[in-house]
């Protein structure tokens, strides 16, 4: 049984490969195409892990972060 994981890049072809890959090894993958979108997705799913782009224009990888661990120490 894999874990939960969120996915967040501003690219999709990167947000649609490496997601398909961790669903082929047994994962529950979320998606998000922004910062905005990957904190809805932290605020409405349990999750185990999240793999965050640090260069996603307004809400970059790294401010998400922040506001995630704001809410969630």
């Amino acid at each position: 049984m894999g874990i939960r994981i969120l996915v967040a890049d501003d690219d999709p072809d990167i947000v649609f490969g490496l997601s398909e890959r961790l669903r082929w090894l047994g994962h529950d993958v979320l998606t998000a195409n922004d910062g905005q979108a990957a904190l809805a997705a932290v605020e409405s799913h349990a999750l185990d892990l999240a793999i965050l782009d640090v260069s996603m224009p307004q809400l970059n990888g790294i401010e998400a972060l922040k506001c995630i661990r704001k809410r969630w120490p």
